[in-house]
């Protein structure tokens, strides 16, 4: 089945299943994606991640063992893989790439506890649960065995191909990695830096590049100072602003969705997850007058969830935010053109059509427009794209210069309520773990075998 070259509009997300039943046959050609791929970004979907107070304690030590104890108590439901293929452009002003993106349903085989507020929070975002029962892929947890699966193999390609890997907010999203695909996490926050370190080093042996963690929250965070970081907030407003720099012919992202995998599946394991912008964006009618939840807009959730009567809209928040700066921005010109003697009537007249639109009524509108928000049980899938596309966006213009991402975002993890990332970096006081010294001979193996098949490629 073939799918639409979107472009800058970037109108839908097509979604691949992979669960126990397609498996055999989609297995082949997602490996053989990975192999190829630019920019591998990574989401998954949990159980639970413990109490928050104590995954956001002040010492970073503190935040690491609440960590590893959720890691090693509840699960991964499922793995979202986006794959990124940069490709030729004839456009000067064009990063143009071809992403095919995954959404694997993993169930574990070990007893795991599954927290009320993520059974809520699935619930309200339409998981499908019996779906996932009887369709998830078996894994055995990393922590609790050695055993072999298909699970694990999947990590050591997807760490294989030496290229860098995407996440958001990235530190819960490495620990549920090390522990149910890797092997036991280490009891310290310094072991675990130093196991990162070596499995994600930063610099090159022999001219060989070699994989990086980059992590969309702290692009928004520390390179771009986004009002807000979370992930739909990055994604909705990297998309946005994408899109006028392609109307204005100026550097942008030009996405494609296809390959051999997505034309050989069934439409029955592709889901197309909209993320159409506002019919007739950016002149859109911006209804900034609508009740619009506060704790949404800066955090992405509510406590209060589906009972909030306030509005729940990362584009809502995103024109209250234009809005008011364009607002100041025309504050500061009257004073600039009082001060010069100059009659601002005509901007007055300005200011009073600028959230009218284009002359549409509000319940017009209404009905054209649904609130961007992902659900359903490819969460994981949905969240990896944006979470690389958001990258590629913020990265495009050294991608167009040099043909790679820009060394100042990689191997720098965001921390909550804290002025510094964590960088991870190797150390000679702090010795690798035991375990890790094991285990990463099977992935420096994946890696020599695919040097070896892109230089006879």
């Amino acid at each position: 089945m073939k799918l639409p070259v979107l472009g800058a509009s970037l109108d839908e997300i097509p979604v691949i299943e992979v669960n126990k039943e397609n498996m055999d046959r989609i297995w082949p050609q997602l490996i053989l994606s990975i192999r190829k791929a630019d920019l591998i970004s990574l989401d998954l979907e949990l159980s639970g991640l413990g109490e928050r107070t104590e995954i956001n304690a002040a010492s970073l030590e503190g935040r690491y063992k609440a960590m590893r104890e959720a890691a090693t108590s509840r699960s991964v439901l499922s793995l979202g893989v986006a794959l990124f293929k940069k490709r030729d452009s004839r456009k000067d002003k064009c990063v143009s790439y071809k992403c095919q993106v995954f959404n694997v349903l993993t169930l574990c085989s070990r007893p795991f506890m599954m927290e009320p507020d993520a059974l809520r929070f699935l619930a309200n975002h339409s998981f499908d649960f019996n779906r996932y029962v009887r369709q998830g892929v078996l894994y055995h947890p990393a922590h609790q065995s050695t055993k072999e699966c298909p699970l694990r193999s999947l990590l050591d390609e997807l760490l294989s191909p030496r290229v860098p890997i995407a996440l958001h907010n990235g530190l819960v999203d490495l620990i549920f990695l090390y522990a149910h695909f890797y092997t036991n996490p280490p009891p310290t926050v310094s072991q675990f830096i130093a196991d990162l370190a070596d499995l994600f080093p930063t610099g090159s042996d022999a001219g060989e590049e070699l994989a990086t963690i980059v992590d969309s929250k702290y692009i928004a965070e520390y390179q771009e100072r986004m009002p807000s970081s979370y992930l739909e907030y990055v994604f909705r407003r990297s998309q946005r602003e994408n899109f006028l720099e392609s109307r204005e012919s100026r550097v942008h992202v030009k996405m494609s969705f296809g390959g051999s995998v997505m034309e050989t599946t069934p439409s029955s394991s592709i889901e197309r997850v909209s993320c159409s912008l506002p019919v007739g964006f950016p002149d859109h009618i911006q209804q900034t007058h609508s009740r619009l939840c506060a704790q949404f807009a800066n955090h992405g959730f509510c406590r209060k969830g589906p009972s909030c009567t306030l509005a729940h809209d990362v584009d809502l928040a995103l024109d209250v935010e234009k809005s008011k700066a364009d607002k100041a921005r025309r504050r500061r010109k009257r004073r600039l053109d009082a001060q010069a003697g100059l009659d601002r009537e005509d901007e007055e007249k300005e200011d009073g059509k600028a959230d009218n639109g284009n002359g549409q009524n509000d319940a017009d509108q209404q009905q054209q427009r649904q609130p961007f928000s992902v659900t359903g049980a490819h969460r994981a899938g949905v969240d990896a794209f944006m979470t690389g596309f958001a990258v590629l966006f913020h990265s495009r213009m050294t991608l167009r210069k040099e043909g790679k991402l820009p060394d100042n975002i990689a191997n720098r993890i965001p921390l909550s309520g804290k002025d510094r990332p964590l960088q991870l970096v190797s150390s000679r006081l702090v010795e690798c773990s035991a375990a890790h010294l094991d285990r990463v001979m099977l992935v420096r193996a994946a890696r020599k075998k695919a040097d070896a098949a892109r230089v006879h490629a």
